[in-house]
């Protein structure tokens, strides 16, 4: 690989690199942790700086260089480590979901149209490097444009929410990929049979994660309202309480008159002095229990 082209495959990588901070900002900016930024950004540079070197020796150490960028990303931020793993591991299915799906479109050109023999995608970028190129700003694009998607979905949905749409999403996506890896597999003969294969499980898949999205939509409506009949139903009960409460004090203040009035009969059958000291008692600690209130 020439200097040009080398150049360029770092740039292209470098903005694959970015999707993943494009895509935990989304959902983590306020716990931005700012002094680590320029760290993980030189780590992510030097990271892109190799990886076309990587790439022509070993596809699999690159991938995995690839993915421990991606996961280095969300250090930038102030997440629990279940966090993290949970949108490490979908950004990991949209990265791959979308770097097939344009490597099977781009399969397809190549051999259909421009009429190339080899359509194992790996010996296509490695024998071409306008061909890798290509499908790197593909991955990038077909990436980034998910990504853009999930963010407009951000806008009017909470994180919680959306946190489960993501779990939603997540078995489909496995589902969508490793079926969609059967492409490289394949050659020239049987690669309309393996594409068209592909797409219906792709098709199939969206299919799942709409339903899902609108029974967890549902349940959430139900919740909302269940929510809102149990409080007014607590309020209810309060309520009811508070009358109990309120005419179990005035049955008590009727039944202790009722024994003063006994009393002060009695002390006025039998001439007692005192039942003015006792009336004035009376009215003290009725004023005192009414100040109270």
């Amino acid at each position: 690989m020439n200097l040009f082209f080398y150049i360029l495959s770092i740039i292209g990588f470098f903005l694959y690199v970015q999707t993943s901070n494009y895509f935990y900002y989304i959902f983590f900016h306020e716990n931005i942790h700012r002094k680590r930024f320029v760290l993980i950004i030189f780590i992510q540079i030097l990271g892109t700086i190799i990886y076309p070197y990587l790439k022509s020796k070993s596809a699999l150490q690159a991938s995995g260089m690839s993915y421990t960028l991606f996961f280095l990303s969300s250090f930038l931020y102030g997440i629990s480590l279940k966090d993290r793993l949970i949108y490490y591991l979908f950004l990991i299915a949209i990265n791959i979901c979308g770097e097939m799906i344009s490597s099977s479109c781009l399969m397809f050109i190549f051999s259909f149209i421009f009429n190339v023999d080899k359509i194992f995608l790996d010996t296509i970028l490695k024998t071409n490097q306008i061909y890798y190129l290509i499908g790197l700003i593909s991955a990038v694009l077909s990436v980034f444009l998910v990504i853009k998607y999930i963010e407009s979905i951000s806008k009017n949905v909470a994180n919680k929410q959306l946190k489960q749409i993501i779990k939603i999403c997540f078995l489909p996506l496995v589902l969508v990929f490793t079926t969609l890896n059967t492409i490289y597999a394949t050659d020239k003969n049987t690669f309309m049979i393996a594409a068209i294969g592909s797409w219906i499980i792709v098709i199939s898949a969206s299919f799942i994660i709409v339903k899902g999205i609108n029974k967890y939509q549902i349940l959430q409506k139900e919740s909302i309202k269940n929510k809102a009949k149990q409080e007014i139903l607590n309020l209810q009960i309060e309520d009811m309480t508070t009358i109990d409460q309120h005419y179990r004090n005035i049955r008590r203040g009727n039944h202790d008159f009722k024994n003063h009035c006994l009393v002060v009969l009695n002390m006025l059958k039998s001439h007692d002095e005192n039942v003015k000291e006792y009336l004035l008692s009376m009215k003290d600690s009725y004023q005192s229990e009414e100040s109270k209130k």
